[in-house]
């Protein structure tokens, strides 16, 4: 009859530890979601700042062209306006990217986390070795 009781609490030992696993993990999606809600939102900040600062520099470029009596289109202004165009899309780009690293990095970290599960699950059953008890063997009705 003691076998039933041990059974029964390596039972109830490993529901509440898989229900503090699932816990664990429903916080950490929660938080990783924030984060990438977060990164998300700064970069649209960026870029719609990048692309104010794009506005005002083709319109300062246009504006000194014009003054200078070369004009506000066509030729020369057309290409440096062009430049201006490409380095903001650089600009966004390094945005975008450096937001991509960012999100699977906490993919990553959220892989990791995960992996544990069952080998920590497994530890706290008896007969299991765990990182401090070495190899032992043991039965389950012990």
């Amino acid at each position: 009859m003691g076998g039933m009781n041990n059974l029964a609490a390596i039972g109830l030992n490993m529901a509440m530890t898989q229900e503090a696993q699932r816990k664990r993990q429903r916080e950490e999606r929660k938080a990783r979601k924030q984060k990438i809600a977060e990164l998300d939102r700064k970069t649209a900040q960026a870029q719609a700042d990048e692309l104010d600062s794009l506005a005002a520099r083709v319109a300062a470029a246009r504006a000194r062209a014009g003054a200078s009596g070369t004009g506000a289109t066509g030729g020369a202004i057309d290409a440096l306006v062009r430049g201006l165009e490409r380095d903001s899309e650089q600009q966004i780009s390094g945005l975008i990217g450096e937001r991509n690293r960012q999100v699977a990095r906490l993919s990553q970290s959220s892989q990791k986390s995960k992996q544990g599960g069952l080998l920590g699950l497994a530890s706290v059953l008896p007969g299991f070795p765990s990182s401090s008890s070495g190899m032992r063997k043991r039965s389950l009705l012990d």
